[in-house]
């Protein structure tokens, strides 16, 4: 078995997103539960609700990521659509799962109807993650975790799916300068050809006050992001350094 970390690809669906009118909050919590626990954010597509689109994404990512975790487009209403969009991308139906079918009529009792109804459909052959909280159930097929876009129930969905995931933990390091990038960018890019393998960034800061430049050094091979750290700091005039530490 490959010793290299899991990377996965977030779907971010829904139409409230696109236009603006609700903010994103999985795609972030996601993608630092992802990076303190060592798995590999591969990509992250924000797109609508719209069947074709969905299964187009998914059928893309989960070919080529460990996992793909969909958020948004789980309910009753018209616009939620990302079960029918995920099954398409497995060439499977979608079908009426009997143990949430009965969890919904006894919740929903005397409010019953269609629609509500649809909360027990799951694309065929899928198994359902949260069997403690099946209400607004996450299914996984495949690779594929299916989560509601709400913010309080895609956390906790997240964090059951993320016990299958694989990680190896990185270190990482920023180093914050009273100089520019202009200043810098010879000795950086000379430390970025001597490490190969580990992650440089550079970000400018133009406030009034604080650090002109923060860079930061990244790798799994923690002895390895050391030594880019000091041969970087060691290129640097004397008083530089305005802060060096370990990214928490």
């Amino acid at each position: 078995m490959s010793n290299r970390p899991d990377n996965i690809a977030l779907v971010i669906i829904g139409n409230e997103i696109l236009t603006g009118k609700v903010r994103d909050e999985n795609a972030e919590f996601a993608i630092r539960w992802c990076r303190d626990n060592g798995v590999d954010t591969g990509r992250v597509d924000v797109i609508p609700d719209d069947v074709e689109i969905i299964a187009e994404a998914v059928a893309r990512h989960k070919a080529n990521h460990h996992w793909v975790i969909t958020s948004g487009g789980v309910g009753p209403t018209h616009d939620d659509v990302t079960i029918e969009g995920v099954a398409r991308a497995f060439g499977v139906g979608v079908v009426r799962h009997p143990a949430l079918e009965e969890l919904i009529q006894r919740h929903y009792r005397g409010r019953l109807n269609g629609a509500v109804m649809r909360l027990a459909d799951i694309p065929e052959g899928a198994e359902i993650i949260n069997q403690e909280e099946p209400l607004f159930a996450a299914p996984r097929i495949g690779n594929v975790f299916i989560l509601p876009g709400v913010p309080a129930l895609f956390q906790g969905r997240f964090l059951a799916a993320a016990k299958s995931f694989r990680g190896q933990p990185v270190l990482a390091w920023a180093i914050d300068l009273t100089l520019g990038e202009p200043e810098i960018a010879d000795l950086l890019n000379r430390t970025v050809a001597a490490f190969p393998g580990v992650d440089f960034g550079s970000y400018p800061r133009f406030a009034a006050s604080g650090y002109k430049t923060r860079i930061t050094i990244e790798g799994r091979d923690h002895a390895r992001v050391l030594q880019a750290r000091d041969a970087f700091s060691a290129g640097l005039p004397d008083g530089v350094i305005l802060s060096s530490g370990e990214i928490q």
